[in-house]
């Protein structure tokens, strides 16, 4: 692997984990009824959700390393 394909890998993961971290937050949010009063935490899940999934559906078609595996929303 090239250091520019280990950078790319490292900033992927990176990014990832942000979007596993915020998926908790937000249902941390709701589980406690909003406290901050943002805008529709749910509605910022289900967003959340679809790109987690698709990020998921990379890494199926590519065979990625599979640690952290993305969380799915069931309403």
């Amino acid at each position: 692997m090239s250091s520019q394909d280990e950078k790319y890998a490292l900033c992927y993961h990176a990014t990832k984990k942000a979007m596993m971290n915020t998926y908790e937050d937000l249902v941390g949010i709701i589980q406690k009824g909003n406290p901050h009063n943002l805008p529709d935490p749910k509605l910022q899940l289900q967003f959340l959700s679809g790109w987690m999934q698709v990020i998921q559906g990379i890494e199926d078609s590519y065979n990625v390393d599979g640690r952290d595996k993305i969380k799915t929303i069931i309403n």
